[in-house]
Protein backbone atom coordinates (compact mmCIF):
# COMPACT_ATOMS: atom_id res chain seq x y z
CA UNK A 1 0.00 0.00 0.00
CA UNK A 2 1.12 3.30 -0.14
CA UNK A 3 2.31 5.58 1.78
CA UNK A 4 1.56 9.38 2.48
CA UNK A 5 4.60 11.13 4.20
CA UNK A 6 3.96 14.37 6.40
CA UNK A 7 5.68 17.15 7.20
CA UNK A 8 4.78 18.40 11.26
CA UNK A 9 6.29 21.89 11.37
CA UNK A 10 6.46 24.53 14.03
CA UNK A 11 8.74 26.76 16.40
CA UNK A 12 10.21 24.83 18.96
CA UNK A 13 7.88 24.71 22.47
CA UNK A 14 5.17 25.67 20.64
CA UNK A 15 3.18 22.30 21.67
CA UNK A 16 4.44 19.88 18.79
CA UNK A 17 5.66 17.05 20.96
CA UNK A 18 1.93 17.16 22.71
CA UNK A 19 0.27 16.79 18.88
CA UNK A 20 2.64 14.06 17.28
CA UNK A 21 1.61 12.07 20.78
CA UNK A 22 -1.70 12.31 19.99
CA UNK A 23 -1.51 11.82 16.50
CA UNK A 24 0.33 9.03 16.90
CA UNK A 25 -2.33 6.96 18.75
CA UNK A 26 -4.13 6.45 15.55
CA UNK A 27 -3.27 2.94 14.29
CA UNK A 28 -2.90 4.39 10.40
CA UNK A 29 -0.75 7.49 11.78
CA UNK A 30 3.14 7.25 12.82
CA UNK A 31 5.05 10.30 13.91
CA UNK A 32 9.14 10.39 13.96
CA UNK A 33 10.84 11.70 16.97
CA UNK A 34 12.88 14.48 16.05
CA UNK A 35 15.90 14.29 13.71
CA UNK A 36 18.14 16.64 12.04
CA UNK A 37 18.97 15.74 8.18
CA UNK A 38 20.69 18.13 5.88
CA UNK A 39 19.35 19.62 2.77
CA UNK A 40 20.69 16.70 0.58
CA UNK A 41 18.51 14.06 2.50
CA UNK A 42 15.26 15.98 1.40
CA UNK A 43 16.65 17.42 -1.94
CA UNK A 44 15.72 20.72 -1.04
CA UNK A 45 17.61 24.04 -2.61
CA UNK A 46 18.91 21.85 -5.45
CA UNK A 47 21.24 20.13 -3.14
CA UNK A 48 20.60 16.08 -4.29
CA UNK A 49 23.69 14.71 -5.01
CA UNK A 50 24.07 11.33 -7.47
CA UNK A 51 25.81 8.40 -5.47
CA UNK A 52 27.01 5.95 -8.05
CA UNK A 53 29.37 3.97 -5.52
CA UNK A 54 29.83 1.93 -2.53
CA UNK A 55 31.72 4.29 -1.45
CA UNK A 56 29.75 7.28 -2.04
CA UNK A 57 26.60 5.52 0.22
CA UNK A 58 28.71 4.87 2.71
CA UNK A 59 30.43 8.51 3.24
CA UNK A 60 27.11 9.87 2.74
CA UNK A 61 25.33 7.53 5.78
CA UNK A 62 28.17 8.42 7.71
CA UNK A 63 28.16 12.24 7.43
CA UNK A 64 23.65 11.40 8.13
CA UNK A 65 25.05 9.65 11.26
CA UNK A 66 26.63 12.62 12.67
CA UNK A 67 23.21 13.94 13.79
CA UNK A 68 22.62 12.83 17.67
CA UNK A 69 18.75 13.36 17.44
CA UNK A 70 18.99 11.06 14.27
CA UNK A 71 21.24 8.22 15.90
CA UNK A 72 18.36 8.13 18.78
CA UNK A 73 16.13 6.48 16.37
CA UNK A 74 18.63 3.54 17.16
CA UNK A 75 17.79 2.23 13.07
CA UNK A 76 20.61 -0.34 12.04
CA UNK A 77 23.24 1.21 10.19
CA UNK A 78 24.02 -1.96 7.88
CA UNK A 79 20.45 -2.71 7.07
CA UNK A 80 20.13 0.71 5.55
CA UNK A 81 23.81 1.04 3.91
CA UNK A 82 22.33 -2.07 2.28
CA UNK A 83 19.18 -0.72 1.22
CA UNK A 84 21.25 2.28 -0.56
CA UNK A 85 23.73 0.07 -1.93
CA UNK A 86 21.18 -1.99 -3.68
CA UNK A 87 19.58 1.04 -5.30
CA UNK A 88 22.71 2.38 -6.58
CA UNK A 89 22.73 4.52 -8.57
CA UNK A 90 20.55 6.72 -6.70
CA UNK A 91 20.01 10.45 -5.40
CA UNK A 92 20.68 11.41 -1.88
CA UNK A 93 16.69 12.71 -1.73
CA UNK A 94 15.94 8.78 -1.95
CA UNK A 95 17.53 8.08 1.44
CA UNK A 96 14.56 10.37 3.21
CA UNK A 97 12.16 7.42 1.98
CA UNK A 98 14.71 4.76 3.70
CA UNK A 99 14.82 6.54 6.33
CA UNK A 100 11.08 6.90 7.14
CA UNK A 101 10.21 3.20 5.94
CA UNK A 102 13.23 2.00 8.23
CA UNK A 103 11.80 3.69 11.42
CA UNK A 104 8.06 2.90 10.73
CA UNK A 105 9.04 -0.38 9.68
CA UNK A 106 10.61 -1.03 13.12
CA UNK A 107 8.07 1.24 15.65
CA UNK A 108 4.95 1.24 13.87
CA UNK A 109 4.16 -0.86 10.93
CA UNK A 110 0.60 -0.23 11.22
CA UNK A 111 1.09 2.98 9.96
CA UNK A 112 0.40 4.55 6.31
CA UNK A 113 1.00 7.74 6.97
CA UNK A 114 4.35 8.72 8.10
CA UNK A 115 4.93 12.12 9.40
CA UNK A 116 8.29 13.67 10.04
CA UNK A 117 8.58 15.99 12.91
CA UNK A 118 11.85 18.53 12.78
CA UNK A 119 12.03 22.33 13.36
CA UNK A 120 14.23 23.28 10.42
CA UNK A 121 11.56 22.86 7.82
CA UNK A 122 9.71 25.95 9.03
CA UNK A 123 11.98 28.71 7.87
CA UNK A 124 11.96 26.81 4.34
CA UNK A 125 8.29 25.90 4.22
CA UNK A 126 7.38 26.94 0.85
CA UNK A 127 10.97 24.93 -1.22
CA UNK A 128 9.48 21.73 1.22
CA UNK A 129 6.14 22.18 -0.41
CA UNK A 130 7.41 22.78 -4.27
CA UNK A 131 9.43 19.44 -3.15
CA UNK A 132 6.42 17.38 -1.93
CA UNK A 133 3.53 18.48 -3.77
CA UNK A 134 1.47 14.94 -2.65
CA UNK A 135 3.00 15.05 1.39
CA UNK A 136 0.95 16.69 3.83
CA UNK A 137 1.94 19.56 5.88
CA UNK A 138 0.81 20.25 9.95
CA UNK A 139 2.06 23.63 11.25
CA UNK A 140 1.25 23.91 14.90
CA UNK A 141 1.58 27.74 16.19
CA UNK A 142 1.05 29.20 19.77
CA UNK A 143 0.67 32.57 21.07
CA UNK A 144 4.58 33.80 20.81
CA UNK A 145 4.53 35.30 23.84
CA UNK A 146 4.13 31.54 25.84
CA UNK A 147 6.76 30.27 23.38
CA UNK A 148 9.60 32.81 24.84
CA UNK A 149 8.77 31.73 28.08
CA UNK A 150 8.99 28.69 27.45
CA UNK A 151 12.30 28.28 26.02
CA UNK A 152 13.16 31.18 28.83
CA UNK A 153 12.58 28.30 31.27
CA UNK A 154 13.85 25.46 28.91
CA UNK A 155 17.43 24.14 29.46
CA UNK A 156 18.61 22.79 25.77
CA UNK A 157 19.08 18.84 25.50
CA UNK A 158 22.71 19.92 23.52
CA UNK A 159 23.45 22.97 25.93
CA UNK A 160 23.58 23.83 29.54
CA UNK A 161 21.75 27.42 28.81
CA UNK A 162 18.02 28.48 28.17
CA UNK A 163 16.64 28.07 24.51
CA UNK A 164 16.06 31.54 24.78
CA UNK A 165 16.60 34.66 27.23
CA UNK A 166 15.81 37.51 24.79
CA UNK A 167 12.42 38.69 23.81
CA UNK A 168 13.30 40.83 20.73
CA UNK A 169 15.06 38.10 19.40
CA UNK A 170 12.26 35.55 20.22
CA UNK A 171 9.92 37.61 19.03
CA UNK A 172 11.64 38.47 15.58
CA UNK A 173 11.62 34.42 14.92
CA UNK A 174 8.36 33.87 16.02
CA UNK A 175 7.23 36.52 13.73
CA UNK A 176 9.02 34.79 10.67
CA UNK A 177 7.92 31.66 11.51
CA UNK A 178 4.38 32.76 11.57
CA UNK A 179 5.12 34.93 7.90
CA UNK A 180 6.48 31.53 6.25
CA UNK A 181 3.15 30.38 7.21
CA UNK A 182 1.03 32.67 5.88
CA UNK A 183 2.83 32.10 2.28
CA UNK A 184 2.62 28.47 2.64
CA UNK A 185 -1.39 28.72 3.39
CA UNK A 186 -1.94 29.18 -0.19
CA UNK A 187 -1.64 25.72 -0.81
CA UNK A 188 -4.00 22.96 -0.60
CA UNK A 189 -1.71 20.29 1.27
CA UNK A 190 -1.07 22.51 4.41
CA UNK A 191 -3.11 23.25 7.62
CA UNK A 192 -2.62 25.85 10.67
CA UNK A 193 -3.79 24.45 13.55
CA UNK A 194 -3.47 26.82 16.39
CA UNK A 195 -2.17 25.56 20.09
CA UNK A 196 -4.81 26.96 22.31
CA UNK A 197 -7.87 25.86 20.29
CA UNK A 198 -6.14 22.21 20.33
CA UNK A 199 -6.68 22.21 24.32
CA UNK A 200 -9.64 24.03 24.54
CA UNK A 201 -11.60 21.93 21.54
CA UNK A 202 -9.26 19.09 21.39
CA UNK A 203 -12.03 16.64 19.31
CA UNK A 204 -12.68 19.49 16.77
CA UNK A 205 -9.20 20.28 16.14
CA UNK A 206 -7.76 16.48 15.96
CA UNK A 207 -11.33 15.77 13.54
CA UNK A 208 -9.59 18.21 10.69
CA UNK A 209 -6.25 16.88 11.13
CA UNK A 210 -7.60 13.34 10.62
CA UNK A 211 -9.74 14.01 8.35
CA UNK A 212 -6.83 16.18 6.38
CA UNK A 213 -4.32 12.72 6.97
CA UNK A 214 -6.64 10.01 6.24
CA UNK A 215 -8.97 11.63 3.90
CA UNK A 216 -12.34 10.30 5.35
CA UNK A 217 -14.23 11.30 8.77
CA UNK A 218 -12.69 9.56 11.90
CA UNK A 219 -13.79 9.51 15.44
CA UNK A 220 -10.95 11.65 17.03
CA UNK A 221 -11.68 9.85 20.40
CA UNK A 222 -8.93 7.21 19.01
CA UNK A 223 -6.14 10.53 19.47
CA UNK A 224 -7.63 11.48 22.95
CA UNK A 225 -6.50 7.59 24.42
CA UNK A 226 -4.01 8.92 26.83
CA UNK A 227 -2.95 5.56 27.84
CA UNK A 228 -1.39 5.03 24.38
CA UNK A 229 0.88 8.60 24.77
CA UNK A 230 3.53 6.55 26.40
CA UNK A 231 4.16 4.71 23.45
CA UNK A 232 5.45 7.87 21.85
CA UNK A 233 7.48 9.29 24.87
CA UNK A 234 9.54 6.30 25.73
CA UNK A 235 11.17 6.94 22.23
CA UNK A 236 12.04 10.23 22.85
CA UNK A 237 15.91 10.22 24.16
CA UNK A 238 16.25 10.60 27.96
CA UNK A 239 18.65 13.98 27.28
CA UNK A 240 15.13 15.13 26.03
CA UNK A 241 12.77 14.39 28.25
CA UNK A 242 12.90 16.86 30.58
CA UNK A 243 11.49 19.08 27.92
CA UNK A 244 8.04 17.12 27.73
CA UNK A 245 6.75 15.97 30.67
CA UNK A 246 3.14 16.85 30.15
CA UNK A 247 2.74 14.91 26.47
CA UNK A 248 1.12 11.97 28.87
CA UNK A 249 -1.77 14.37 30.65
CA UNK A 250 -5.26 15.70 29.12
CA UNK A 251 -4.62 19.38 28.04
CA UNK A 252 -3.69 22.02 30.59
CA UNK A 253 -6.01 24.64 29.87
CA UNK A 254 -3.91 26.56 32.48
CA UNK A 255 -0.73 26.41 29.68
CA UNK A 256 -2.43 29.27 28.14
CA UNK A 257 -1.70 31.89 30.35
CA UNK A 258 1.04 31.19 32.55
CA UNK A 259 3.18 33.32 30.73
CA UNK A 260 1.36 36.67 31.91
CA UNK A 261 2.16 35.05 35.18
CA UNK A 262 5.89 33.97 34.59
CA UNK A 263 7.16 36.94 31.99
CA UNK A 264 7.84 40.65 33.68
CA UNK A 265 6.18 43.59 31.93
CA UNK A 266 9.65 44.58 30.20
CA UNK A 267 9.94 41.18 29.04
CA UNK A 268 6.09 41.64 27.81
CA UNK A 269 6.35 44.76 25.98
CA UNK A 270 9.61 44.63 24.25
CA UNK A 271 8.10 41.31 22.84
CA UNK A 272 4.97 42.69 21.77
CA UNK A 273 6.65 45.76 20.36
CA UNK A 274 8.04 43.05 17.65
CA UNK A 275 5.44 41.07 17.10
CA UNK A 276 2.18 43.28 17.82
CA UNK A 277 1.04 43.27 14.83
CA UNK A 278 1.25 39.68 13.68
CA UNK A 279 -0.38 39.03 17.42
CA UNK A 280 -3.19 40.90 16.24
CA UNK A 281 -3.79 39.26 13.39
CA UNK A 282 -3.83 35.74 14.77
CA UNK A 283 -6.68 37.05 17.58
CA UNK A 284 -4.15 37.47 20.57
CA UNK A 285 -5.17 40.34 22.60
CA UNK A 286 -2.27 42.65 23.74
CA UNK A 287 -0.79 42.76 27.50
CA UNK A 288 1.08 46.09 27.37
CA UNK A 289 -0.36 49.26 27.06
CA UNK A 290 0.59 51.21 24.17
CA UNK A 291 -1.86 54.14 24.26
CA UNK A 292 0.80 56.48 26.40
CA UNK A 293 2.33 59.83 26.50
CA UNK A 294 5.86 60.31 24.51
CA UNK A 295 7.53 61.08 27.91
CA UNK A 296 6.14 58.06 29.81
CA UNK A 297 6.24 55.84 26.57
CA UNK A 298 10.17 56.97 26.60
CA UNK A 299 10.94 55.70 30.24
CA UNK A 300 8.99 52.77 29.72
CA UNK A 301 11.48 51.88 26.83
CA UNK A 302 14.58 52.94 28.35
CA UNK A 303 13.59 50.92 31.50
CA UNK A 304 12.66 47.75 29.15
CA UNK A 305 16.28 48.50 27.56
CA UNK A 306 18.29 48.49 30.35
CA UNK A 307 16.33 45.12 31.82
CA UNK A 308 17.50 44.04 28.11
CA UNK A 309 21.34 45.44 28.60
CA UNK A 310 21.79 43.80 32.07
CA UNK A 311 20.50 40.57 30.80
CA UNK A 312 23.03 40.75 28.16
CA UNK A 313 25.90 42.08 30.51
CA UNK A 314 25.29 38.12 32.68
CA UNK A 315 25.39 36.59 29.87
CA UNK A 316 28.29 38.60 29.13
CA UNK A 317 29.45 37.92 32.89
CA UNK A 318 28.91 33.93 32.04
CA UNK A 319 31.36 33.60 29.17
CA UNK A 320 34.15 35.12 31.04
CA UNK A 321 33.85 33.31 33.80
CA UNK A 322 34.30 30.48 31.73
CA UNK A 323 37.42 31.48 29.87
CA UNK A 324 39.00 32.62 32.77
CA UNK A 325 38.81 29.56 34.91
CA UNK A 326 40.64 26.50 32.17
CA UNK A 327 38.96 23.57 34.08
CA UNK A 328 35.76 24.52 33.94
CA UNK A 329 36.35 25.39 30.28
CA UNK A 330 37.57 22.20 29.23
CA UNK A 331 34.73 20.33 31.05
CA UNK A 332 32.44 21.82 28.69
CA UNK A 333 34.64 21.48 25.88
CA UNK A 334 34.96 17.78 26.41
CA UNK A 335 30.99 17.76 27.55
CA UNK A 336 29.55 19.12 24.52
CA UNK A 337 32.52 19.03 21.57
CA UNK A 338 29.74 17.58 19.34
CA UNK A 339 27.59 20.03 19.46
CA UNK A 340 27.73 22.63 16.20
CA UNK A 341 26.65 25.74 18.12
CA UNK A 342 28.88 24.82 21.12
CA UNK A 343 31.76 23.74 19.22
CA UNK A 344 31.99 27.80 17.64
CA UNK A 345 31.69 29.15 20.96
CA UNK A 346 34.41 27.22 22.47
CA UNK A 347 36.74 28.28 19.84
CA UNK A 348 36.33 31.76 20.71
CA UNK A 349 36.97 31.11 24.34
CA UNK A 350 40.09 29.66 23.25
CA UNK A 351 40.55 32.70 21.37
CA UNK A 352 39.77 34.87 24.12
CA UNK A 353 42.03 32.62 26.75
CA UNK A 354 45.13 33.51 24.62
CA UNK A 355 44.51 36.72 23.90
CA UNK A 356 44.14 37.26 28.24
CA UNK A 357 47.29 34.79 28.69
CA UNK A 358 49.02 37.14 25.91
CA UNK A 359 48.19 40.23 27.85
CA UNK A 360 48.91 38.86 31.28
CA UNK A 361 52.35 38.03 29.84
CA UNK A 362 53.01 41.59 28.24
CA UNK A 363 51.91 43.25 31.51
CA UNK A 364 54.44 40.79 33.65
CA UNK A 365 57.58 41.80 31.19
Amino acid sequence: MKKTIGFLVYDNRSGSTYLASLLNNHPEIGVTIEAGFPDEVFGINDKSIRLETKDDVKAFLNRVYTDKKFVSWNLDYKKILEKGIAKIPLFSHDFFYIFLESYFQKYKPSANVWIFKNTRSVPEIVPFLNRYPDAKFIHIYRDGRAVFDSKKRSIGSNTSWPMETDPIKAAKLWVNTMKMAEKAGRYNNFINIKYESLLVNPEKELKRIGNFLLGRNIDPRIFLDFSKNNDYSSLIPLSQRHLHLDINKPPLLSKIDEWKKRLNPCEIWLYEMVARDVLSSYSYDLSANFDVTELRKFFINLKCHMWLFWSRLLAFRRYFYLVTRPKLFRQKLVAFSKDRKTRSFCLKCISKLAWLKNKVNITKG
